[in-house]
């Protein structure tokens, strides 16, 4: 009998428990289809953009020809997976093709293709060769690292015949290769949401340390990682370079803390400085990041819950990116 009691309270404690995350999923789906939510838009992002990356090697690729409405914005990927028009067949004499590989950020993540850095960097360039066809492939993918980009790099290259290529680096791309994530967080709003917000808690009480002092670490000249990233961009700068291609490197930085006094500052300038030391031509983004934005970061952001560049960030890039590669001036010509 005593049995039997327990089984119904379990049987009852069980119902109430799948009854509640019902509940909960189910409000989840309803606010967040009112309202863009940076998780859950991540989680729609991995479901119809993302595949399985059929040689293996990487936890994710981009689904080609594939196309969503994540953050708010229209995101298409042509037949490389990249957020871009599609590539010319026959790449002219008289063209410049640009290779461009990063993360989300790169990617444009929360902002339309109108008025993400690469498509304002095209149309800056084709203005000042405008006898020149300007293409750019934007092959950033979300939630990847430099050996991620490096292997992207390695299939793409021949494909894409670049001119010119640029890497975005930002400041996490030396943190060791994504693992893939919990499975239920592909189909439950409510599984990714709260396994989000527990690997925040986790990594705050892991490290005992702050973030500027988790990555100060993480650039050390003892850290094994940096020493695996720095080999990435060289292989790819030596494979750029064998084919006479310049290969430039533009550090991006983290968007919460842009002051003239950031915590961040010294880092990026080690990375800097090491990419130069290691021969690689590098565009230190952070000083014009601070000066357009310094003390007023929030206005950076897609939204106050996704510190992703909005459209002004990219709008700097651009202008960086264009300033360094436009034609020289000519003589006589102001």
């Amino acid at each position: 009998m005593k049995t039997q009691k327990y089984l119904i309270k379990a049987a009852l404690f069980g119902g109430s428990c799948l009854l509640s995350l019902v509940i909960f999923e189910t409000a989840l789906r309803v606010i967040s289809s009112q309202k863009n939510i940076y998780t859950i838009e991540m989680v729609k992002y991995a479901k119809t953009l993302k595949m399985r990356d059929p040689l293996g090697v990487l936890t994710h690729v981009h689904r080609p020809n594939s196309e969503a409405h994540l953050m708010g914005v229209d995101i298409r990927l042509n037949g490389l997976g990249h957020r871009s028009p599609e590539l010319t067949q026959n790449k002219g004499a008289n063209s410049e093709r640009i290779f461009v590989l990063g993360s989300s950020i790169t990617m444009g993540w929360g902002v339309p293709e109108e008025k993400i850095f690469t498509t304002q960097l095209a149309n800056k360039l084709q203005q000042d060769r405008p006898t020149q066809t300007v293409e750019i492939a934007n092959a950033g993918t979300g939630n990847y690292n430099s050996f991620c980009q490096f292997e992207i790099f390695r299939r793409q290259f021949e494909k894409v015949n670049p001119d010119r290529v640029v890497l975005h680096y930002f400041i996490n791309d030396a943190e060791p290769n994504p693992e893939n994530s919990n499975p239920l967080a592909r189909y439950s709003f409510l599984a990714a949401y709260l396994n989000s917000e527990l690997q925040g808690l986790s990594f705050r009480y892991a490290n005992q340390k702050s973030l500027p002092e988790y990555y100060r670490d993480l650039y050390t000249p003892q850290s094994q990682d940096w020493k695996n990233t720095r080999g990435y961009l060289k292989q790819m700068h030596r494979m750029a370079t064998e084919k006479g291609v310049p290969f430039l490197v533009m550090i991006v930085p983290d968007t919460h803390d842009l002051g003239a006094d950031s915590a961040y500052a010294p880092i990026y300038q080690t990375i800097e400085a090491q990419f130069k030391s290691d021969g690689l031509d590098t565009l230190n983004a952070f000083e014009a990041f601070s000066t357009n934005f310094g003390g007023k970061e929030n206005t950076l952001w897609v939204q106050a819950d996704d510190p992703h560049p909005n459209a002004g960030g990219h709008a700097v890039m651009a202008d960086l990116l264009f300033q360094k590669l436009r034609s020289p001036s000519v003589p006589g010509q102001s």
